[in-house]
């Protein structure tokens, strides 16, 4: 992964960390299921599958 890549997907994250914490449902949506997994393990629990919704843009 490259620097830029890295620094875009640790702000991403860091979004996501308080993001949508008193919503009733959350939905993430990732370019396809590869994507998702890529990330999956980065993600506050609160956006993982079974807690959020994933779709793919594909």
């Amino acid at each position: 992964m490259t620097k830029a890549k890295s620094a875009l997907l640790l702000f991403l994250l860091n979004w996501l960390k308080d993001a949508g914490t008193n919503a009733r449902s959350r939905t993430l949506t990732v370019a396809d299921s590869e994507a998702y997994g890529k990330v999956e393990s980065y993600l506050p629990d609160n956006w993982k599958s079974g807690q959020a919704t994933i779709q793919y843009a594909k």
